[in-house]
């Protein structure tokens, strides 16, 4: 068992919840907060610690905008119900209600079916633009590139993608970090929900396909990349040509990103980061090949 900080345990026990030192379970998940599952009179809780100032250049770390994300999705399901919203001298504090179910492992299409019904639920205001396409991500290596080592500087150099992808004309609600850490399944598809939405945004929905599909990111949430058979079926269920086309064209794109943000996270001194750049890496070489070689 992991106690929280003792600030933490006194700002909780100040709400009223009356509890005990050894009512907390310390929860896995995001790789950037803290989270504790604690039990109350008023049932099963989460109590969510912000870390201040830990913005990544993809990854904003917001606890207003999943505050607000937690509101406007809850009456759907897709999100947890929130109980409390404040500070303690360690920083910002979300409570919300504890759901029952286990993070992600298996069945893509389970995936590709909770978020086909996030992309289509109405866009709350304030949230940050994500349109896609290769110049917005032209401009996220940029902020990374001072940052990676020069061997990797070259790397991403000679495998620039060379064919540019246009900003999509479509927007939709994105969770901004759809890993399979943050994809909570329930006892049924209905009960399927998303957790730690402090990166939400309006834009391209490829952007969070690209996200669950990353070979980095599912090495580092579930212990291995997608087959080419979950692959198939995580686009299969997700079910719109369209989108399915321009996931292909941005493919490159999106592995040349990742490549460049697991090296910035490395540089980080994230050991999981640096381990799981060779696949993201295999994956853009892969991508630029040409079809049917």
């Amino acid at each position: 068992m992991s106690l929280p900080p003792l600030e933490l345990i006194a700002y909780a026990t100040g709400l009223g919840l009356e509890l005990p030192e050894t009512g907390w379970r310390a929860l896995q998940g995001g790789q950037t907060n803290q989270l504790w599952q604690v039990y109350t009179a008023k049932g099963a809780k989460v109590i969510k610690l912000f870390r201040p100032n830990s913005d990544t250049p993809l990854f904003p770390n917001d606890p207003n905008c999943e505050a607000r994300m937690l509101t406007a999705l809850a009456p759907s399901g897709l999100a947890p119900v929130l109980s409390h919203q404040g500070s303690c001298a360690l920083g910002t504090v979300l409570i919300y209600d504890h759901q029952p179910g286990a993070l992600w492992t298996k069945d893509p299409a389970r995936a590709a079916k909770l978020l086909r019904r996030l992309h289509i639920q109405p866009i709350p205001d304030g949230l940050r633009h994500m349109p896609g396409g290769s110049d917005m991500v032209e401009g996220q290596v940029a902020t990374m590139w001072d940052s990676l080592t020069p061997a990797l500087q070259q790397e991403l150099t000679r495998l620039k993608p060379q064919t540019p992808v246009s900003a999509s004309r479509k927007t939709a609600l994105l969770h901004g970090d759809p890993v399979p850490g943050n994809l909570l399944i329930g006892a049924t598809a209905a009960q399927d929900m998303l957790i730690d939405w402090q990166c939400p945004a309006l834009g391209d929905v490829t952007e969070d396909l690209a996200l669950f599909r990353s070979p980095a990111m599912q090495q580092i949430y579930r212990g291995q990349p997608l087959s080419p058979a979950e692959h198939a079926r995580f686009l299969d269920a997700y079910g719109e040509a369209e989108i399915v086309g321009r996931l292909a064209a941005m493919a490159p794109w999106h592995h040349w990103r990742m490549v460049a943000y697991c090296g910035w996270k490395a540089k980080q001194g994230s050991a999981a980061y640096a381990a799981a750049l060779p696949l993201e890496m295999e994956a853009l070489i892969r991508s630029r090949a040409p079809a049917g070689s």
